[in-house]
């Protein structure tokens, strides 16, 4: 039990002796910011110290959920795209009216290749170590696998607060991923499963990390979507050529190179495949609730 508690000094009820007493503590802490209360303390005693651990709350408004967000008038989603084999993360933000005319009015990439670079280099130096050794036993370059699990953690939570940060900048009232819980690496040698299943958890926790903070911090709400033709198909359901290098020739754009990283239709789209990606990823969020729901990209094009 606990009272008069002003930021500096707390009152705690505690056992002395035989008997229950009001005990003042003096204590310090980092400032709370406004929109934060201070829940119930619990008492930790650590190497002779006593410590006060405070939950903090924070109230969020009720927003309704998608399909609330989406009867409004107007309202701006977020479609992001993790793009696994060009190592970037593309974001972009579509705003939708109530007649359904949706427009793109904002665009951002993360570039991961470094990351991505120094994971691959960790562990193909393990796979070489294990190939020397012939024998590994529980416990093998520990040092090197927790390094790597540790940057994975931070790189994930650095990623995630920066999309909700550029969600927040330009209003976004939702964030839409893709759905791809069923991923699995494929077979091969061991350094390349690995890098694999390293980045798909690192998608699968950076949806997890955006979801918690979008909501907490900002009241912002996420959902995923179908990843069904989000790379085969443009975002008016037209086939895409897909390849390295767009051809001169409109007849040519036939064809489709699973990994590159230009899209085009023979009308005259064309864009990167991780944009082309997360517009159709906002889409099929807008049009879960709003059917009619049409992309405007005439001046972009």
């Amino acid at each position: 039990m606990w009272k008069e508690d002003d930021g500096f000094s707390i009152v705690l009820k505690m056992r002395v002796g035989n008997s229950w007493k009001w005990v003042k503590h003096q204590y310090q802490c980092p400032n709370v910011p406004t929109e934060w209360t201070k829940g119930s303390p619990r008492i930790q005693v650590q190497n002779g110290s006593l410590w006060l651990v405070f939950p903090l709350e924070k109230y969020v408004p009720a927003t309704g959920g998608i399909k609330g967000i989406m009867s409004n008038s107007a309202f701006r989603t977020c479609g992001i795209d993790m793009d696994l084999d060009k190592f970037i993360i593309i974001a972009t933000v579509l705003e939708t009216n109530d007649r359904g005319e949706t427009t793109e009015i904002a665009r951002h990439f993360i570039n991961q290749s470094r990351h991505v670079a120094r994971r691959k280099r960790d562990l193909g130096q393990i796979a070489i170590k294990m190939r020397q050794a012939k024998i590994v036993s529980r416990g093998f370059a520990k040092s090197r696998w927790d390094s790597i699990t540790a940057r994975e953690i931070n790189f994930s939570r650095a990623v995630s607060r920066e999309l909700v940060e550029f969600a927040k900048h330009w209003k976004v009232d939702v964030i839409s991923f893709e759905h791809l819980g069923n991923l699995r690496p494929k077979k091969g040698k061991f350094s390349r499963r690995s890098n694999q299943k390293r980045a798909y958890w690192l998608k699968g926790k950076v949806f997890e990390q955006v979801k918690r903070i979008a909501y907490q911090d900002y009241a912002i709400v996420t959902t995923r979507v179908s990843p069904m033709n989000t790379s085969r198909l443009s975002p008016w359901g037209e086939p895409l050529w897909r390849g390295a290098k767009f051809p001169s020739d409109s007849l040519r754009f036939e064809g489709y190179q699973s990994g590159a990283a230009l899209v085009a239709t023979a009308d005259g789209y064309k864009a990167h495949s991780g944009l082309n990606a997360a517009r159709n990823v906002a889409l099929k969020a807008i049009k879960r609730n709003l059917l009619e729901a049409t992309l405007n990209l005439k001046s972009l094009k």
